[in-house]
């Protein structure tokens, strides 16, 4: 259709292109209604009659309605103004009730917009909202876009107002109230900020993430209160709190307000840097009644950081702020003020998680996110590949998500490769050096953030926080105490002052189901330790710690669940200990040392095993007893992966030392035990024997009892003496017992099933080998489990379920093999002759398919498939009934 032939436009068809919008709200109706519930409609029809009448004579078409709120339309702006003057002069000329007098307030904005159906979508009707918003009852706002499309003279005088920033406009917009003639002149300021009322400077550089802590700060803010953004130094509690009042500056009648007393010198200076901020007057005499003033006629958000510089004046001025209705404070703190009423929010590093591969620019942690922008803006041409992605993951881990530590690293890129900044870290404090001149002088390096934070401590607290170096991982409120008193710091006076430097920002504190545990961030963590090592407490440190552990986690100790846990928990302590106490207290060093190996003996982690417990073996040379055990755990874990020639070599280093030194108390059968065990490996079973009775006929404790039982009835076992076998390991199963040791005794009832299969007693065998999975599943015991499916698979063999057997035991070699343990020749020989005896039934392709379906299975699948073949063994099915008498 060409233009000629269109029709014409409907007259009340809403206008498109440049258009005119305005709302109306009539101030105070509520009140009204509570007041003349009787009379306040009759009341609101006459408004609406009024505005309505001056809407058709000014070619105003009505958008709608809500309440008493009118949202209209105009195509030109000149009508606009005139509908708007019409409009409050008849309101003003009518007659109301007392007690019903309407008051309209009028905002007016221009811009482009096109109707869709009989409504808009356009930010210019959400601009013109927010001007209304900043009117009272009374007044005609408008916009100066609105001004510049008026072609005739206004319908009244036009006050400029100023600039205002409003919300929804980018820039300040200016602002004028229009006064018609004949109408008396509401004269009130607007409720919006003017472009001045705030003096926030926002940052250079960009800000990224965070977006879930400005929702909740924002949802926290609110008059009458104190909010408080606590968090160690460089979490960026500063920025956090200039972006979200800066998010929040329209909510702020009277302003926000930003007051820096980092720089402030004494507390009787924090009411005077918050008198100049607020931009009041000079003034000889104290400026707090000035400031207190200024509170009572104001709505405002004052944010005051650093208020830790100065907490007795501003725990003290502060909660006086907030007595008066309009006035918020939010602090930025290392700890919370402790006052009446005060919020505290929690500021924390920012997230760090390993990114998924191929991953896009969102799928980034914050953490990557803000060190790739900070990089961008020193090198354009910084991007991401997938290992480089890792790599950046990796740095923002090691550098804690600190915001302050990522940005500073990332500038770094204008002169290094990444891999290079996280070799750097080894020098943690060099590295992390700022040239930004913007940054306050304490965030230029890390270590100027944290001396700053450490010298606002109290003396006891200053001696806690580095004694706290010493901790490589989480620690608990009693290891603590163990650690940091001794004469000078009485251990009753440390839960306190751990809790004090968990509000101060530079302790963690993490609940776990176990309790809490509390641990400092790495890079505060290297900081304390430097103070640890300038004082010269380090090693006087490091002892009550090792020894403190060594309560909970000793070699002596009996490896049940509860001591496997504590280990886990404590590992990064225990090799930071050994490191630490190697030179001047290596015994306690290789105690240390030979619990780090029977964790890795009770966890089935023996390859990880050996290269750990190698490391120290080769520090920790002293010739002390403890080395002759830690050599033999050694040669233990050698053995689980069949290396007997290693084993053999550590064991005749360590008896060499033990003719020398001797053994300790605490472990009395380590050499004979490994000495037999080797034997076995070697088929020398009588041999085996041989020691296992030499050692039984000395003094031994009932743990070194229970291990010369242990390797007298496999020796047996393997010599073809069942009986005497059964009988050793059921005097082992009795001393495990009345030890408590769930990984022996798990271990003991294999051994006994093993020995009931070989007698025929498949019931008995069943019952031992459900007794031994149940502990296995309840301790996590992959290579236990594993057994237990092995014997599953020879008893249903013995049935006749090929295919299951198959199944279960290449599970089971699965497990081990990821373990990487080694069977007995003997127990090798029954699997190969299993998976023989399986192929002559079900052919290759069968026994192939069957095997690649059990090393698919999960360990979960594997005890529940073992669980149900041993209890059918237990249990087995009543025999037919037919032809028996009823």
């Amino acid at each position: 259709m060409t233009a000629e032939t269109a029709p014409a436009e409907s007259p009340n068809a809403l206008p498109s292109g440049m258009v005119t919008f305005l709302f109306t709200d009539i101030e105070g109706s509520t009140k009204i209604l509570k007041r003349l519930p009787d009379r306040a409609p009759d009341i609101f029809d006459r408004h609406n009659q009024i505005v309505r009448a001056a809407l058709d004579r000014g070619g105003g078409h009505e958008v709608g309605t809500e309440g008493d709120a009118f949202f209209v339309a105009f195509a030109e702006a000149d009508d606009a103004l005139a509908t708007c003057a019409e409009i409050q002069t008849a309101l003003a000329a009518e007659t109301w009730p007392d007690g019903g007098t309407i008051r309209v307030r009028m905002g007016v904005h221009t811009g482009t917009a096109a109707p869709r159906g009989d409504n808009y979508v356009a930010l210019a009707i959400h601009q013109a909202a927010r001007v209304v918003s900043a009117a009272h009852g009374g007044q005609i706002i408008v916009s100066d876009t609105t001004l510049s499309y008026t072609r005739g003279p206004p319908p009244g005088s036009v006050v400029p107002l100023g600039k205002f920033r409003v919300r929804d406009f980018d820039q300040p917009e200016l602002l004028h109230r229009l006064d018609p003639r004949n109408v008396p002149i509401v004269d009130r300021p607007l409720r919006a900020l003017p472009a001045g009322g705030h003096n926030l400077v926002k940052p250079p550089t960009s800000f990224v993430g965070r977006g879930r802590e400005m929702r909740e700060v924002a949802a926290l803010l609110d008059t009458q209160q104190v909010l408080t953004l606590v968090g160690p130094g460089g979490t960026g509690k500063t920025r956090l709190a200039i972006e979200c009042a800066l998010a929040a500056v329209d909510d702020w009648d009277d302003g926000v307000w930003f007051v820096a007393l980092a720089d402030v010198d004494d507390d009787s200076l924090v009411p005077a840097a918050i008198a100049d901020a607020l931009g009041l007057a000079p003034s000889d005499s104290d400026r707090w009644p000035d400031v207190m003033s200024w509170a009572r006629e104001s709505r405002s958000l004052l944010v005051i950081d650093n208020v830790e510089h100065h907490m007795p004046a501003c725990t003290e001025l502060l909660p006086q702020l907030t007595r008066y209705s309009g006035v918020a404070v939010m602090t930025t703190s290392r700890e919370p003020l402790g006052v009446a009423g005060e919020q505290q929010y929690r500021v924390g590093p920012l997230d760090v998680e390993t990114p998924a591969v191929d991953s896009s620019d969102s799928d980034w942690s914050v953490a990557v996110q803000l060190f790739v922008d900070r990089a961008r803006a020193r090198r354009p041409d910084f991007d991401l590949d997938d290992a480089t992605t890792l790599e950046v993951t990796h740095l923002c881990a090691e550098l804690d998500g600190l915001p302050l530590a990522i940005e500073i690293a990332a500038a770094r890129v204008a002169v290094m490769t990444v891999p290079e900044i996280l070799v750097g870290l080894h020098d943690r404090f060099g590295l992390l050096k700022s040239s930004d001149r913007t940054l306050p002088t304490r965030h230029r390096t890390m270590a100027d953030l944290l001396s700053w934070s450490y010298e606002l401590l109290e003396p006891s607290e200053q001696v806690a926080f580095r004694r706290l170096g010493v901790f490589a991982g989480s620690f608990s409120v009693s290891a603590a105490g163990g650690a940091l008193a001794d004469d000078d710091l009485a251990v009753d006076d440390v839960p306190e002052l751990v809790w004090s430097l968990v509000d101060k920002s530079l302790v963690v504190a993490d609940l776990t189901e176990h309790g809490t545990r509390y641990r400092l961030l790495h890079t505060v963590e290297e900081f304390a330790e430097g103070l640890l090592i300038e004082h010269g407490e380090d090693l006087a440190t490091g002892g009550r710690a090792a020894r403190g552990l060594l309560d909970l986690v000793g070699p002596w100790l009996t490896p049940d669940r509860g001591w496997i846990g504590e280990v886990a928990v404590e590992l990064a302590n225990i090799r930071s200990l050994i490191a630490r106490l190697a030179l001047n207290d290596p015994e306690t060093a290789q105690q240390l040392a030979c619990s780090l190996a029977r964790y890795h003996q009770a966890a089935n982690s023996f390859r990880s095993g050996i290269e750990e417990v190698t490391r120290a073996a080769m520090s920790l040379d002293a010739p002390t007893p403890t080395r002759v055990v830690m050599l033999t755990a050694l040669a233990d874990l050698h053995l689980r992966c069949a290396e007997t020639a290693k084993a053999t070599e550590l064991l005749d280093e360590a008896q060499v030392l033990a003719d020398d030194v001797g053994a300790p108390e605490w472990e009395d059968a380590a050499l004979d035990r490994t000495r037999g065990e080797i034997l076995l490996r070697e088929g020398r079973h009588d041999d085996a024997i041989h020691v296992a009775d030499r050692a039984l006929d000395r003094e031994l404790s009932l743990h070194g009892q229970a291990r010369m039982r242990n390797l007298a009835g496999i020796a047996r076992y393997e010599s073809g003496d069942l009986s005497g076998a059964f009988e050793a390991l059921a005097s082992e199963l009795s001393i495990y017992e009345q030890l408590g040791f769930e990984a022996r005794i798990a271990s003991a009832h294999g051994n006994l099933a093993e020995i009931a299969m070989h007698l025929g007693q498949y019931d008995l065998a069943a019952s031992h080998q459900q007794a031994c999975l149940d502990l296995a599943l309840e301790i996590g015991q992959p290579v236990m489990i594993a057994y237990s499916a092995i014997v599953a698979a020879r008893l249903t063999a013995r049935d006749g379920d090929w295919e299951l057997a198959v199944r279960l035991q290449s599970s089971a070699q699965r497990e081990m093999a990821a373990a990487s343990h080694t069977l007995y020749s003997a127990d090798q020989a029954e699997l190969d002759a299993l998976r023989v005896r399986a192929t002559e039934k079900l052919g290759e392709d069968v026994v192939a398919a069957q095997s690649t379906l059990g090393a698919d299975l999960g360990i979960v699948a594997t005890a529940s498939l073992a669980t149900a073949v041993l209890a059918a063994v237990r249990a087995p099915p009543d025999p037919p009934t037919e032809g028996k008498p009823s």
